[in-house]
């Protein structure tokens, strides 16, 4: 079996563990030290792949599936960065603070490591990140409300209708307000919410990181759902601004505390939102044609019937000894009809 369980300078940790394949599950909870701050693991549920505590902190690696809940009875708060899936909660009372770490189901192994705070969390409060966002067990925590979610604008709803009817909207519009840059929550690949279509705007302001040219996602088409052309767009983001440096590393492709940071600075100011045209365009009249030029056109035409039916009968005659080459005199140049081509030889 691979398994690991460290004990490094200045940690304990207590009870009992119960070996499962490729996993560390414990039976019963289980006690640690931080720097001589006392920690409990809840057992029954708590299910991980390795396990390791050094002085000020502790290390712990997920499967999919797997997860963890820490309680400290005197509130003393972990700095916990969110790391690829992994998921953090707080949920902090009277009796203590409770953190929950879990690894979604089917995503990869992930290893999140917990450094202990001076800090005291506040009754009632949580976070998401660095304290984790609401919620207790193992269950995934409930995303936090977006406190300025975006506004739809009367220009917004006209250009909305004018593409479903197929016409240019027309009169006067209200400016339309900037989208702001500023994100405050984690985002990946199959997460649906108004906080993927302003990341797709912000990316969509910038050609060398659209997620998409035309269609769905481009620029005025973005949606809610960050799919597999968002992700793209997010990692060359980060690897024009530095925040990776290539495709193997850590949340490549995922929105993080370091990509919401960059992109916070990148769009910090917001981006504004093309004003739509203010009135249709004028209709175009079409030109009358010619008169006198449509009357010469037939003149000619007549000409050339009447010079045809000449001919018609003089072929009707017996043939001269000597044959006579097909002559156009009179015929105007517009009418006279041109040899066709010939197709050229060899090659494609």
């Amino acid at each position: 079996m691979k398994f690991l369980k460290k004990l490094l300078i200045g940690a304990s940790l207590l009870p009992f563990f119960a070996f499962a394949a490729d996993n560390l599950t414990l039976t019963t909870s289980a006690q640690f030290s931080l720097n001589g701050v006392t920690f409990t693991i809840s057992g029954g549920s708590a299910v991980v792949d390795t396990l390791e505590v050094q002085t000020t902190s502790f290390s712990v690696r997920l499967n999919g599936g797997q997860g963890i809940e820490v309680t400290q009875a005197d509130r003393r708060k972990l700095d916990i960065p969110e790391v690829q899936s992994v998921t953090v909660g707080l949920n902090c009372s009277s009796s203590g603070s409770v953190y929950t770490i879990k690894n979604p189901t089917g995503a990869g192994s992930a290893t999140s490591t917990a450094t202990l705070s001076s800090d005291t969390c506040a009754v009632g409060g949580g976070g998401g990140g660095g304290g984790g966002g609401g919620g207790s067990g193992i269950a995934p925590t409930v995303p936090e409300q977006e406190e300025n979610p975006p506004t739809i604008t009367t220009e917004e709803a006209q250009t909305a209708a004018a593409a479903i009817l197929g016409k240019p909207p027309t009169g006067p519009v209200i400016p339309a307000q900037a989208v702001s840059g500023v994100l405050s929550r984690a985002l990946s690949r199959g997460i649906s919410n108004a906080d993927v279509k302003r990341l797709q705007v912000l990316l969509n302001s910038d050609a060398a990181t659209r997620v998409a040219e035309s269609g769905i996602g481009s620029s005025g088409s973005e949606t809610e759902f960050f799919g597999s052309l968002t992700e793209r767009a997010v990692q060359k983001f980060q690897m024009k601004y530095g925040v990776v440096s290539s495709a193997s590393d850590a949340g490549y492709g995922f929105v993080g505390p370091k990509t919401r940071a960059k992109l916070n600075e990148v769009f910090g100011g917001g981006i504004p939102i093309p004003s739509a045209p203010q009135s249709a365009a004028p209709a175009v009249t079409p030109t009358p044609p010619d008169t006198a030029s449509l009357q010469k056109q037939v003149a000619d035409l007549q000409a050339l019937l009447n010079t045809l039916m000449q001919q018609a009968q003089r072929a009707s005659q017996p043939a001269p000894a000597t044959a006579q080459p097909f002559s156009d005199g009179g015929i105007p140049e517009w009418m006279r009809l041109v040899p066709a081509p010939q197709p050229a030889t060899g090659g494609y």
